[in-house]
């Protein structure tokens, strides 16, 4: 018969594979992120985000002008689009979240 204690009955090693238990059922906020692999990639995605900027803030002042073309009562929007990108500075670049 072989002496000493078994692997599977030792308090150190069951109490490890517990806590790595416990840990991966918790769930985390947010989506998972994958950053990109490519820096081709990295600019196509900031100039899309920018593009998209750039096009519906055109839209809004498009939208504006004809609402206080066409209303008889004064026009008021609740939160401007100057006043949203102002609180940037524009030489900042964009932050690209990397893990």
């Amino acid at each position: 018969m072989a002496q000493g204690n078994k692997k599977l009955n030792a308090p150190g090693i069951a109490s490890k594979k517990e806590k790595n238990r416990t840990k991966k059922q918790n769930m985390k906020k947010g989506g998972k992120y994958i950053a990109p692999k490519k820096h081709k990639v990295m600019e196509q995605a900031k100039l899309k985000k920018a593009l998209d900027k750039a096009i519906k803030t055109n839209i809004e002042q498009e939208i504006t002008q004809k609402v206080k073309s066409v209303e008889a009562k004064a026009f008021k929007m609740v939160a401007s689009p100057s006043g949203a990108s102002s609180s940037k500075k524009p030489n900042e670049p964009a932050k690209i979240k990397m893990k």
